[in-house]
């Protein structure tokens, strides 16, 4: 998928790839509003601390729990085959990358620099098409994985022991309460294009699943076992497909409704300088007389 995804718009005419670009919401020029960067209800600084915060906590996770699964549960190679930890890794790269991105707007604003905005908008198309897909998989993937565990799966054990609780309130709650929070608090929007990457994920992890039942002898989950009925296996994956649908709508509702509320009333930070950028950037050119 991701081959696809790197080589498809490199072989079309430049007219084309733009064309492609922008039918998944790449426009030019890039974010005019500030919607990345940008939050109603919190300062761009705030922002910053918030993503900050989570692509830290996300990361140390992941390195703990990779550790932990090599040296003391010796299941280091079947960790990458999980939904849970593949999403989790989104989840911690997408915080990772909106950190810089909120980064480098405050430095913007603190050298008063408005034509400046922020990094991604100077970056290749690609990049920014990257970055805007990557949002959408986790306005959905964490609260998928959140469901099914605790509505398909439901395990007896999952806090009977310190490390288990740490984990499944990191991997299976905190993820989806991390994706809500940037719904609600950021500015960036969901496309309806972007349903076509988010399918494509889902039905390329069930290929993988396959694939390593061949390869290493087991199913990442139960419910993917077509021993224990065909039919139930249909129902199974279409329903959880059908979820990805149904939480992405839900996810685009969310920030829909979000901007309707707080429509106009973009935080600006404690001393206006957003404010400044954005009265600097949309100003036409004084005329002498």
């Amino acid at each position: 998928m991701c081959l696809v995804v790197v080589c498809y718009p490199s072989i079309l005419s430049p007219r084309r790839r733009m064309g492609f670009y922008s039918f998944f919401g790449v426009g030019k020029p890039f974010d005019p509003e500030l919607r990345l960067v940008t939050s109603y209800v919190i300062s761009p600084s705030a922002l910053l601390f918030l993503r900050a915060l989570f692509a830290l906590y996300s990361l140390v996770s992941l390195i703990v729990n990779v550790i932990y699964a090599s040296v003391v549960l010796d299941t280091g190679d079947a960790w990458p085959t999980y939904f849970t930890n593949l999403s989790y890794v989104g989840l911690c790269a997408y915080f990772c990358a909106a950190t810089v991105q909120s980064w480098s707007y405050v430095q913007s604003l603190k050298r008063r620099s408005p034509e400046h905005g922020y990094a991604l908008q100077r970056w290749h198309p690609f990049l920014q098409f990257s970055h805007i897909v990557l949002f959408s998989t986790i306005a959905v993937c964490p609260i998928i994985v959140v469901i099914v565990l605790w509505a398909l799966i439901r395990p007896d054990d999952a806090f009977s022991s310190s490390y288990r609780a740490w984990n499944n309130i990191t991997v299976h709650i905190l993820n989806g309460v991390f994706a809500l929070l940037e719904l609600l608090l950021g500015r960036c929007t969901l496309y309806w294009s972007h349903l076509i990457w988010v399918q494509l994920i889902g039905w390329s992890y069930l290929a993988l699943a396959y694939v390593v039942h061949e390869t290493q002898g087991f199913y990442p989950y139960s419910f993917l076992d077509p021993s224990k009925g065909r039919g139930r296996l249909v129902a199974y994956i279409f329903g959880i497909f059908a979820a990805f649908c149904v939480i992405f709508v839900l996810a685009w509702f969310i920030c829909w409704v979000r901007d309707r509320i707080f429509k106009g009333k973009v935080k600006t930070g404690e001393t206006s300088k957003a404010q400044d950028l954005e009265k600097t950037s949309n100003m036409e050119p004084v005329r002498s007389r």
